[in-house]
Parts: C-alpha cells; sequence; structure tokens
C-alpha cells in the first residue's frame, strides 16, 4: 500500500479576523483616549455636545475640590474669628513684637492698660513702653526670651502715655512668623 499524502489546510480567517478587530479597537481605544485627554486639557474640544464629552467626570472632580476648597476656608475663617475673639476679650495685654523691638499687633486692652490705641501701638518701639532708664534691662530681658524656648516671665515697671508708671508682668515667648523671630508677650499690671 503506496503512502498517501495527506494535505491538510488550517481555516485560519477566524484567526484573521480576530486580528482585524483587535487592530481596529485598539485604534478606536487610543483614539477614545486621545479624546478624553484632550477635553480635560482643552475643555474647547467639548463642541458643546453632551454625548461627546468626558466633562461629567471632571465635573464632579471640580466640584469635590472646590467643595474642599470651600470647607477650608470657612475652618479657617472660623479660626481666625475664635483667635480674634480671644485676643481682643482677654483681661491682658497682648503684644506681637519682632526681632527690631518693634510692636507690629496689639489688642485692644492696651488702651486700658497704656492709654494708647491698638493702631497707634502699632510700629511703636517698646521701649516706648519702659522707663528711660530701663534700656540694658530691655536688650537683655530680649536676648533672655529668645534663647529660652519655653518662655520667660519677668516683672518691670512700665510706663503709660500719660506718664505714669506701674509694675508689669511680662510672660514673653519667641515665636517664628513669616520665617522670623517675633515674640508674643501678654502684659498685665
Amino acid at each position: 500500500m503506496p503512502a498517501q499524502k495527506i494535505t491538510l489546510e488550517f481555516n485560519d480567517q477566524i484567526v484573521r479576523q480576530f486580528v482585524l478587530a483587535t487592530v481596529v479597537w485598539g485604534i478606536v481605544g487610543m483614539l477614545v483616549g486621545v479624546l478624553v485627554a484632550s477635553q480635560l486639557n482643552f475643555w474647547q474640544l467639548n463642541f458643546q455636545t453632551a454625548w461627546l464629552t468626558f466633562g461629567r467626570l471632571w465635573h464632579r472632580r471640580r466640584l469635590e475640590l472646590e467643595d474642599e476648597q470651600r470647607r477650608t476656608e470657612r475652618e479657617k475663617l472660623l479660626a481666625d474669628a475664635r483667635l480674634h475673639y480671644v485676643m481682643q476679650q482677654t483681661n491682658d495685654v497682648i503684644l506681637l513684637i519682632d526681632e527690631h523691638r518693634t510692636i507690629r499687633d496689639a489688642n485692644d486692652r492696651v488702651r486700658v492698660l497704656y492709654g494708647w490705641t491698638a493702631r497707634e501701638m502699632r510700629g511703636k518701639p517698646v521701649s516706648d513702653l519702659r522707663e528711660p532708664g530701663e534700656a540694658e534691662n530691655l536688650a537683655n530681658d530680649f536676648a533672655s526670651v529668645l534663647r529660652t524656648p519655653d518662655g520667660h516671665v519677668f516683672e518691670r515697671i512700665h510706663r503709660r502715655r500719660d506718664v505714669t508708671t506701674f509694675r508689669a508682668e511680662i510672660s514673653a515667648r519667641v515665636v517664628e512668623l513669616e520665617g522670623r523671630p517675633h515674640v508674643i508677650a501678654v502684659i498685665r499690671d
């Protein structure tokens, strides 16, 4: 019996169709990706058609970010209001003094204790609150406060606007604001 030659033929038409479908869907998917990325970056490419835009997801994320920003701003305003309330309602004078010994801010209690308004105190050197012969003590006190991280408490003779004097207890602590050392001083008579 002679050997028969058998020819096998593979029907690879289905494989070719799957390869073609893969290429077509790959191109379609990449085009959709380019369209989505372009719409996110250039909103004008939305062409004002609701069915062609990817903007709903972007719009939702933008709304979430805006809500978070509003919430953060509201919390900051509440914290500022609480700080302002504490600063203005305390019975002690609170001064913010820069490294040049200049008063940068004061609460309204300075009017009662010193006779100047808070606005008048801003920009005034701290030495104006001391007796004229206290310049050396002021320099030492300021240096001591800057060296002591836990703050420093001391008593000195202070002078009011009407030139009368009083014994002041000063509790001072150094803080860093805008990258520079400042002193917060709480003063009571």
